[in-house]
């Protein structure tokens, strides 16, 4: 009885939900039901040999600012997309070839079932910057859409996205695979700016786009629509037929495609003036690990050189002192090496890695054996305190090799004290 009153109930939710559901056009239809509506939004009906779409069109010049930045400051050195992208592929990085794009869905967690209802796409001429917005306003207009976004993306070598590589790209593609048609991405480079805001920011800002714009562009949206919330925005629309109701998601697309345009002239910036004030310590680090991976070791240490002084806790000195350290040991400058060591044990009593250095720095390079032996034990020091709080394996296999080093090191002091003892008495008798 208990399950037949369920059953009823879902039958009736059913039977609500379709009474209430869209009303799918068919093939016979025409797009008059919606297109006024669409076109209070900026979406001008066209048509192709595939059908009726519809697409909005903006044009900004290249100097339009969006937060700190105008838009055409993401042109720059290629260097600077080489180190963001750290492949050398995109040291021919063109922002003229490139399309930027970024895509509202029905879902976030993407999948077979998850539609792509709001493309926008941005593309620079020579003065100018165009973007351009197509919208599903039906799931069957599904294959016009992708049809005219194929003929758009056709020959273009760049794609510009933020996590595109992860959601967009990946859905898109099963969407056009669904549908029948080829996807135009995969002749495409792709320039994806969460890994490279990652490389740049990690620890330093939350590397969300919406937050780095606040952060990093200056630019605060007002009344801008939570991104969780577009899935049933859309859904609502479709319920009600009201597109009114996706103005916010269209402006709200719109921003996220000059963001990334801005976006990207601003890492560029960070790499072509890391030293220049705003600046944080976390950040002048990421952008040292970038010129270390590069090879540009002279960049790289004046990073790390200068982060110390940022005010952002011991912890983030003391990296910036071991980063400084392992760049001077590949320029082959090991005072320099072992100054930061120096430096780096003065802050933290307990930088077991530091005093390790400066031992073998005082064994190998200096043949101080008693300066050694002296790291050696403040090593193991630092590692006996360390082991009253953790006693895990790793740091009893630390003391272990603590031990040796410094047996070793007693073992070749006296052997050097019992030659210069023999060498002194050899040299009395001959002097004599």
């Amino acid at each position: 009885m208990k399950d037949q009153k369920t059953m009823d109930r879902l039958r009736a939710m059913i039977a609500e939900m379709q009474a209430a559901g869209p009303k799918m056009r068919t093939s016979e239809q025409n797009a008059s039901d919606y297109s006024e509506g669409l076109a209070r939004l900026g979406f001008s009906r066209r048509t192709s040999i595939r059908g009726a779409y519809f697409v909005r069109r903006e044009e900004y010049p290249s100097f339009h600012a969006y937060g700190r930045l105008s838009l055409k400051d993401c042109f720059a050195d290629p260097s600077a997309y080489r180190m963001l992208a750290q492949d050398d592929a995109h040291s021919e990085f063109d922002p003229c070839s490139a399309v930027f794009l970024d895509t509202e869905t029905t879902g976030l967690a993407g999948g077979t079932g998850t539609h792509v209802f709001l493309v926008g796409l941005g593309e620079f001429t020579q003065d100018s910057f165009i973007l351009t917005q197509f919208i599903m306003p039906d799931p069957h207009d599904e294959p016009v859409m992708l049809g005219e976004l194929e003929s758009l993306f056709r020959g273009r070598r760049w794609l510009v996205s933020f996590n595109g590589k992860a959601f967009d790209v990946p859905l898109l593609e099963t969407r056009f695979v669904v549908n029948r048609l080829r996807p135009p991405f995969s002749d495409a480079l792709h320039f994806d700016l969460l890994h490279a805001a990652r490389r740049l920011w990690r620890g330093a800002y939350d590397c969300s786009l919406q937050s780095l714009e606040a952060a990093v562009l200056g630019c605060e949206r007002e009344s801008d629509i939570p991104r969780a919330l577009i899935p049933s925005i859309f859904f609502e629309y479709l319920r009600r037929r009201d597109a009114s109701l996706l103005a916010p998601v269209v402006e709200h697309n719109k921003n996220d495609v000059l963001a990334l345009a801005a976006l990207l002239g601003q890492m560029c910036r960070r790499i072509k003036e890391p030293h220049k004030e705003g600046r944080t310590a976390l950040e002048l680090i990421n952008i040292g690990k970038l010129f270390e991976r590069q090879g540009m070791y002279d960049e790289s240490a004046e990073c790390y050189s200068k982060a110390p002084y940022y005010d952002q806790g011991q912890g983030v000195r003391l990296c910036a002192l071991e980063k400084l350290a392992t760049v001077r040991r590949k320029q082959k400058d090991y005072a320099g090496a072992a100054s930061a060591w120096l430096e780096a044990v003065g802050q933290n009593p307990l930088d077991v890695r530091g005093f390790v250095e400066l031992a073998k720095h005082a064994e190998h390079r200096q043949k101080d054996y008693s300066k050694a032996m002296e790291m050696c034990r403040r090593a193991m020091s630092a590692v006996s305190v360390l082991l009253s709080s953790s006693p895990s394996p790793t740091n009893h296999a630390l003391q272990q090799d603590l031990r040796k080093r410094l047996d070793r090191l007693e073992r070749k002091s006296a052997a050097r004290a019992a030659h210069s003892s023999l060498t002194s008495r050899i040299a009395r008798p001959a002097a004599e």
